[in-house]
């Protein structure tokens, strides 16, 4: 039988969830991030990126999102 979930609900707990861990690694000073490198000139990609970026920030960790345009081979892997 099909279950019908609160996504918005799920989604409230889960990223209250990953705050609180964030908030215990940079206690001892470890910042988590995501790291997302952008191809091309997409908006819809764009958008996501940000909203992730915003997502990031909510939990406290430390967004760093680049365009292909903006790195070179060695900055990018860093």
């Amino acid at each position: 039988m099909a279950r019908i979930i609160n996504g918005a609900e799920i989604s409230r707990v889960l990223r209250a969830q990953i705050a609180a861990e964030v908030a215990e690694l940079r206690a001892p000073g470890i910042v988590p991030g995501l790291a997302v490198v952008l191809v091309g000139n997409d908006p819809a990609s764009e958008v996501y990126v940000r909203g992730k970026a915003q997502a990031c920030r909510e939990a406290g960790m430390g967004p760093d999102a680049r365009s292909a345009r903006e790195c070179s081979p060695m900055s990018c892997s860093e």
